[in-house]
């Protein structure tokens, strides 16, 4: 299946403390790379797991029988849109890399993420504010929260399209530790 194209968050409760989002343009954590390490990645494959995410990334625990897509993806990804190649892998959705043993699989993907992670040369920081609306790329640009909320409940929904569909919209509403609410907006 195609990745969501596009996300939309907007804030509708700042937190007391924190809840700012760092974002990272997965173009230039590509470009960044040295070439040999580029042509390795090439035409590597990635197993994507939502419940992955679930669990590991937003620390939800699945509801007994519910099923999550899993599929796999390039490495490598070309921006269809741009042509240009981004690293697609997620900590919080990327189990492992198809063609490596499961040890290499983690040292390489260790590797990438820590490099996304802590680039600061391609990352940019959101400073929530009430109303703040961020549009972003799914397939250019990665984003994580910085965990530096205070303590409460941080509930939030996320509007996602498709370039390939723009009438379709997706809406789900998901629980994490904080004060950030982050609402819907179907316009």
């Amino acid at each position: 299946e195609t990745p969501i194209s596009t996300s939309i968050l907007r804030l509708t409760k700042q937190p007391e403390l924190g809840g700012n989002t760092a974002f990272a343009n997965t173009h230039l954590a590509y470009t960044s790379l040295s070439t040999p390490l580029q042509n390795f990645l090439e035409n590597l494959t990635a197993e994507h797991s939502g419940q992955e995410g679930w669990t590991n990334g937003y620390g939800e625990e699945p509801e007994p029988g519910q099923k999550y897509a899993s599929n796999q993806h390039p490495v490598v990804f070309k921006h269809p849109l741009t042509g240009r190649k981004h690293l697609f892998v997620s900590r919080a959705f990327t189990t492992h890399i198809a063609q490596l043993t499961r040890p290499e699989s983690q040292v390489v993907l260790e590797l990438l993420y820590r490099h996304i992670e802590t680039s600061l040369a391609f990352q940019f920081q959101i400073q929530w504010k009430p109303d703040t609306v961020v549009l972003w790329d799914n397939w250019g640009v990665q984003h994580q929260a910085i965990g530096d909320l205070g303590v409460g409940t941080e509930r939030f929904s996320l509007l996602r399209g498709r370039w390939q569909d723009q009438i379709g919209r997706e809406c789900g509403r998901h629980f994490h530790t904080g004060d950030v609410e982050v609402a819907c907006n179907d316009g």
